[in-house]
């Protein structure tokens, strides 16, 4: 169970959910490289059993490159911003996962420094000054057992028509 969900059970506290977005320069001439990176990995990051729903807090993930020279990642996630970085090192078997894309960007450490990992993320985190999350502090668990209770209601509903 990753880091995130687990702590997500524990305390009264209300969930949180925060916003991440991460500007990173690319590497000169390496735009090219990079989406070919992202397109090959693209089967893996929207796959629902792959790394990214592994972490069990990722509400999205959103990427982007801007003017060939800035490579953009935007996610909603729930928790907080340590836990979450250090599921993504270890959920991406040491940032492997990750290093295949961001290899192409400026600084970045190589998937074997999981401090520098955690740095990286950090130092390139681009600060909010407008978030908004139209269900905000709900957390994917609860999302997914909505649905299942979705689900299931429907079927009980159907069995008696």
């Amino acid at each position: 169970m990753a880091t995130q969900q687990a702590e997500a059970t524990q305390g009264s506290a209300a969930p949180s959910t925060e916003a991440f977005l991460l500007a990173a320069k690319i590497k000169p001439g390496q735009a090219d490289a990079l989406r070919e990176a992202v397109d090959a990995n693209a089967k893996n990051i929207e796959d629902p059993t792959g790394s990214l729903a592994q972490v069990g807090t990722v509400h999205f993930v959103r990427i982007a490159i801007l003017n060939d020279d800035t490579f953009l990642f935007a996610s909603h996630f729930d928790g907080d911003i340590e836990p979450y970085l250090d599921d993504f090192y270890t959920v991406t078997l040491g940032g492997l996962g990750f290093d295949a894309v961001l290899r192409y960007c400026e600084d970045w450490p190589g998937p074997n420094d999981r401090e520098g990992f955690i740095e990286f993320w950090k130092s390139h985190r681009v600060p909010d000054i407008l978030t908004y999350a139209h269900y905000p502090g709900v957390t994917c668990k609860e999302i997914e057992k909505a649905l299942r209770i979705r689900t299931n209601l429907e079927a009980v509903l159907e069995d008696f028509q």
